[in-house]
């Protein structure tokens, strides 16, 4: 089976106008199969239906999945941006043969901080979008290694861009948002659509963040304050904001993950 080399584009997306308002509304966990055309791993939503079809309350992602007869597709949309930078989204599919198939992107190999404290000192750290440039790999056989470039041979795609979202508690200078995208062949799951079958995976996304060095004590509320261009400290941060920011530094250093059942779409539906 042949694929083209897959690519990474960097989409600073500016302003949305849709932010997440109606999460609530949403489903914890997708209920739907979607048949999906026209994907392309650029880190937009272009081609996804909005909102997304589930917003999880324990991983703070909206998420949706997809197919056609050859791919399954991922599109997740968060404010947890520092974990999903540190440690990745990881798309967990169990394979026809019940052994869990893994693909995590982004990828930062510092995440684990646990075993070496001093890691995230290493001179390659990524530290911008630009710099992620591997995907983790797990539970494909012919992948026998940790970690593929986001340009591979194996027809995985992916795609991660940022964008700003202006809500009523961040009406001034917005929240920043990834917009995260994954396209996986569904041969890697020992999956292959015939017409008038109907087929189910188990599947997990999971955020993993930061584990922690042992000398970690967690972490405290910032005050809201900056300093001005002529040296005054002003209080620039609501305290809602402040405690916005606050879960998102607590949550950075738990793992959290969601667990379902994606029924794949066929062509007529």
């Amino acid at each position: 089976m042949q694929y083209k080399l897959t690519f990474f584009t960097i989409v600073f997306a500016g302003m949305l106008t849709q932010g997440y308002a109606q999460k609530n509304k949403q489903p914890q966990v997708q209920q739907t199969s979607i048949w999906m055309e026209g994907f392309e791993a650029d880190g937009k939503l272009d081609e996804w239906q909005q909102p997304l079809q589930a917003y999880n309350d324990d991983t703070h992602i909206a998420y949706s999945l997809a197919n056609d007869d050859t791919y399954l597709y991922l599109a997740v949309n968060s404010n947890r941006t520092s974990k999903i930078f540190n440690g990745g989204i990881t798309l967990e599919v169990m394979n026809q043969k019940k052994q869990p198939v893994s693909i995590v992107f982004p990828y930062d190999f510092t995440y684990d901080r646990r075993a070496n404290p001093e890691i995230v000192s290493h001179p390659d750290k990524p530290w911008n979008l630009i710099d992620l440039k591997e995907i983790e790999i797990g539970g494909i056989e012919n992948v026998l290694t940790k970690t593929i470039p986001i340009i591979n041979e194996y027809g995985i795609h992916v795609g991660i861009s940022s964008n700003v979202e202006y809500t009523e508690l961040y009406k001034e200078d917005g929240e920043l948002y990834y917009i995260v995208e994954f396209g996986i062949p569904l041969e890697y799951f020992d999956i292959k659509l015939v017409e008038g079958e109907s087929k189910a995976v188990d599947y997990k996304l999971r955020l993993r963040g930061i584990i922690p060095p042992a000398t970690f004590v967690g972490v405290s509320r910032g005050t809201g304050n900056v300093m001005t261009s002529d040296g005054r400290i002003v209080q620039k941060f609501s305290g809602a904001q402040i405690e916005s920011q606050y879960n998102k530094d607590v949550d950075l250093y738990r793992a959290t993950e969601l667990k379902g059942i994606y029924r794949l779409a066929t062509k007529t539906q």
